[in-house]
């Protein structure tokens, strides 16, 4: 039996096809979450990358539109799509921005229902030639041997397809927040999806400059002291053995798994958090924190909620535990929330590369993370749009830089800044030192930004 059901007031059904559904406006769960929606200039767009079958047989990224219907159709109208499924949590809660990209046929999907299934090898893969977009021209497309593959094992290779492709398309200018939908931190073998988005995050702010952040969950059937214990020893957070003590800025994890109900069209699910904590980034105000904040979309907590030692625990070794709210420990509805918004950051201040004037910046908050990319997205466009050839647009660069900050403070996203350009050498370039201070902590952030045209 498919693993979603579509509910009615009177009966409950497996749909073969969503477009067997109406899309409606609300559904028939009767108790509807009850959040309103702030006004937020700085929305980000988010990536999402999964497992569908695109009508068109077209596995690249595909900009959503006005009409959910469309995309629906256009991924194929299966209800166990974790893409569509993922879209769809988005778009209820009320995200604008949103981009799919198919990278592997449902086929290839193993249903979370039975998590062991994932580890077991499927005899009908077979290798396979996929064309990847490269640099290097001699580099068309590169065999992928299936033949003793996992699940997870062959979702990573598709992610690093994908991972290559977007990096030289150049598409994700605009796009703030990427999850690579179950994709999970903690179980998947000896596949490592978070050094995978890592990696991919810092590559691509190193060619391109423009800073993208990363979400991943877990998939646990059920939380226990064991589970626990292993994520906080793992290597790869160790700051004495992990490779991504810097780069890990650029990503969070997720711990906990919810139960989540679409409320266009009645659909119920459980679910890793990650795209609920993305959305909760996204539609966030830059000035306030991450840490403490309501997902709006899971109905509630899948098994028993983690014990206050474990949060703590979770918090210390900067994953990102969810929890109940004061409502959802008496029985409430939609009353999860995050309980941190770490970074996998692991360096002391004083040793942050990023830093200027002697003083280190440790991004261990997405909150702070996301305020950054804000800054240096912005300052990237002004740069490409404003600087020509011989920089004779500074004077107005730097005025719309200076204008930027003042509205921040203005509008009470910063408390202070502090603002030096200085021209680069034989390049034409300037390089735009800053320091904030967030409205949300009583931290300093210092980091720099090269600009220029193109």
């Amino acid at each position: 039996m498919p693993d979603i059901q579509i509910v009615t007031t009177n009966t409950a059904y497996v749909a073969p096809d969503l477009r067997d559904i109406p899309f409606v406006v609300g559904g028939d769960i009767r108790i509807a979450s009850q959040y309103t929606r702030t006004y937020n200039p700085y929305q980000d767009t988010i990536l999402l990358m999964g497992h569908a079958d695109p009508v068109d047989g077209i596995f690249e990224p595909k900009e959503t539109t006005n009409n959910p219907l469309e995309i629906i159709n256009m991924l194929g109208a299966n209800p166990r799509s974790p893409l569509l499924r993922a879209y769809l949590e988005l778009i209820d809660l009320g995200c604008e921005n949103v981009i799919v990209y198919p990278i592997a046929p449902m086929s290839e999907y193993v249903s979370e229902v039975n998590l062991s299934a994932r580890f077991e090898i499927n005899s009908e893969w077979v290798d396979e030639e996929v064309p990847v977009e490269s640099n290097f021209p001699s580099i068309q497309s590169v065999t992928l041997d299936w033949s003793d593959n996992n699940f997870y094992e062959r979702y990573y290779n598709r992610l690093h397809v994908a991972y290559s492709n977007l990096e030289a398309w150049g598409l994700l200018d605009g796009v703030g927040i990427i999850v690579p939908v179950e994709a999970v931190f903690y179980d998947s073998g000896d596949v490592d999806f978070m050094g995978q988005l890592i990696d991919f995050c810092h590559t691509y702010f190193n060619s391109n400059g423009n800073v993208v952040l990363g979400v991943l969950g877990t998939r646990i059937a059920q939380v226990s002291d064991q589970a626990v214990d292993e994520m906080i020893n793992d290597p790869r957070l160790n700051p004495n053995t992990s490779l991504y003590l810097e780069y890990g800025k650029y990503v969070m994890v997720a711990v906990g798994e919810g139960i989540i109900t679409h409320k266009s069209t009645s659909l119920t699910h459980n679910s890793s958090l990650a795209v609920q904590v993305a959305a909760s980034m996204a539609l966030n105000d830059l000035k306030r924190g991450l840490s403490g904040t309501r997902l709006n979309g899971c109905v509630g907590l899948t098994g028993r909620e983690l014990t206050k030692d474990q949060q703590s625990r979770l918090a210390k070794a900067r994953l990102n535990p969810v929890g109940r709210t004061a409502r959802g420990s008496r029985g409430f509805a939609y009353e999860i929330k995050l309980l941190s918004d770490n970074t996998l950051s692991g360096l002391p201040e004083e040793t942050f590369n990023l830093s200027y004037q002697g003083i280190g910046t440790n991004y261990w908050s997405m909150s702070i993370m996301r305020m950054v990319a804000a800054v240096i997205n912005q300052i990237k466009q002004d740069g490409q749009t404003l600087l020509g050839e011989s920089l004779s647009a500074a004077d107005t660069f730097k005025k719309s830089v200076e204008t930027l900050l003042v509205r921040m403070r203005d509008n009470d996203y910063i408390r202070d800044f502090s603002l030096n350009i200085e021209t680069i050498p034989n390049e034409y370039k300037l390089l735009v030192k800053i320091g904030l201070a967030p409205i949300f902590t009583i931290k300093h952030i210092y980091f720099q930004v090269e600009a220029g045209p193109g």
